[in-house]
C-alpha cells in the first residue's frame, strides 16, 4: 500500500490525515543537503510517463487519459481518498489528465452541466499556456478532506463493471 519509491525508507505516510510524504534530498540549507518531508504532488510521475508514452505511439487523448483514471482508481482502493461513485472518480482522473496536459476535449453540450464544461475548457487551456499559479491550499485542503470522508467502494470490481455497462448501453442507444 506504498506509492513507488527508490527505496523502503523514502516514502511515509501520515496516519492521522492519510497524506503522502517523500523523502526528499533536493534542498540546500547551509550549503549542505538536508533530507526534508514533501509532500507527494499529484499525478505520479510512473503515470505521467505512461501517459506520454502513450502519446508517444500516437494513442488517443482519451487512451492517455485512461492512465490518469487508472491512478485515481488505485488512489481510492489504497485508502487515499474516498469517493461517491464510480463516475466521480472517472471525472477526477480526467480532470488530472487535462491539467497534465493530455489535449482531451471538454465534454458535448448538454452531456454536462455548464460549469463542469467551463471547468474542463479552463483546466486545458491553462494547461496548454504552463501556468504556474499554485492552487489554493485551503481548498485543496477541503476538497481532500470531502474526499476522504466519502466511501471506497466506487472503486471495486463490480461498481467499475456496473458503470461500464452503464455507459456501453448508452452508447448503444
Amino acid at each position: 500500500m506504498r506509492f513507488p519509491s527508490r527505496c523502503a525508507h523514502c516514502t511515509r505516510v501520515n496516519s492521522k490525515s492519510w497524506i503522502w510524504y517523500r523523502r526528499c534530498s533536493s534542498s540546500k540549507v547551509n550549503g549542505s543537503s538536508k533530507f526534508v518531508w514533501r509532500k507527494l504532488v499529484m499525478p505520479e510521475a510512473s503515470t505521467v510517463k505512461r501517459a506520454n508514452a502513450a502519446r508517444r505511439a500516437g494513442k488517443s487523448p482519451s487512451t492517455q487519459a485512461g492512465e490518469y483514471v487508472r491512478e485515481t482508481i488505485r488512489h481510492v482502493r489504497q485508502g487515499v481518498h474516498g469517493a461517491r461513485s464510480t463516475k466521480q472518480i472517472i471525472a477526477i482522473g480526467l480532470s488530472k489528465a487535462r491539467r497534465a496536459g493530455v489535449r482531451l476535449p471538454p465534454p458535448a453540450a448538454g452531456t454536462v452541466s455548464r460549469q463542469t464544461r467551463r471547468q474542463a475548457e479552463r483546466e486545458l487551456r491553462d494547461a496548454r499556456s504552463h501556468k504556474t499559479a499554485r492552487p489554493s491550499a485551503k481548498r485543496s485542503r477541503a476538497t481532500l478532506r470531502a474526499l476522504r470522508r466519502e466511501d471506497h467502494s466506487a472503486a471495486t470490481s463490480s461498481a467499475l463493471s456496473r458503470q461500464a455497462h452503464r455507459s456501453a448501453m448508452k452508447r448503444r442507444s
